[in-house]
């Protein structure tokens, strides 16, 4: 938990812009979000950091 603002901070891996992998951190909000998308169909990218959408998958939000 992060102490100065009192919400959960989620930290996961991903890949950076030279394809290394780096930690990087999300809000549960941000999570959240992230978790909904991929639960819906979508497929998170790691280099971007967000939910893409295949083709006829329509995003539920």
């Amino acid at each position: 938990m992060d102490a100065g603002n009192k919400k959960l901070v989620f930290w996961f891996v991903r890949v950076d812009d030279e394809g290394y992998p780096e930690i990087a951190r999300c809000t549960e909000r941000e999570f959240a979000t992230i978790l909904a998308g991929i639960s819906a169909g979508g497929m998170y990218c790691p280099e971007c950091g967000t939910v893409h959408w295949p083709d006829g998958v329509a995003p539920p939000f």
